[in-house]
């Protein structure tokens, strides 16, 4: 009865605790193949009554030590929907590191890890993108691609990711 339900697409709100609901979500998620496209948003969204805020991560890397590659763990830690673009093709806690600028469907927010001099080159994309805002991290403040962004609507805020996510701020 509970697999029909979901498979029905309804809503459902029988569980209290964000644990409970985690648990579930991530049962589903794995075991479950739902017909859906976006089953993780859509699962997600049924338990919370919330559509998943979806991060883009331009300049992921492998290393570990870098705060790129930190974000990614943490965004997944705190659930959520976290797509990444990096120089070469691979994969960072079980998240796809592109190296194709796809378009992404429903971005809420770039988190940006690339030096003013490498984001030239992304300037149309993230504005294709149509995010709701982009996340300058340190070393990334860059005025002339700010001025761009604010002029085709997208917000912009010149702040630490990591720091965002552990004070509950993102």
């Amino acid at each position: 009865m509970f697999i029909q339900t979901i498979k029905k697409k309804t809503s459902l709100k029988i569980f209290d605790t964000n644990f409970k609901k985690k648990i579930l979500i991530d049962f589903l998620f794995n075991f479950i193949n739902l017909s859906h496209p976006r089953p993780l948003i859509f699962v997600t969204k049924c338990f919370t009554g919330k559509m998943v805020r979806k991060t883009l991560v331009i300049g992921a890397s492998f290393n570990e030590s870098r705060y790129s590659n930190i974000a990614i763990h943490k965004l997944k830690a705190k659930n959520h929907f976290v797509e990444a673009i990096g120089l070469t093709k691979g994969t960072i806690a079980n998240i796809t590191v592109n190296k194709e600028r796809i378009l992404f469907e429903n971005i809420d927010t770039i988190s940006l890890y690339l030096s003013p001099e490498n984001q030239e080159k992304m300037y149309d994309y993230v504005v294709k993108l149509k995010p709701n805002r982009v996340i300058f991290n340190p070393g990334t403040e860059n005025k002339e691609f700010e001025n761009i962004l604010e002029q085709n609507g997208i917000k912009t805020e010149i702040a630490c990711t990591l720091v965002l996510l552990s004070t509950n701020q993102y």
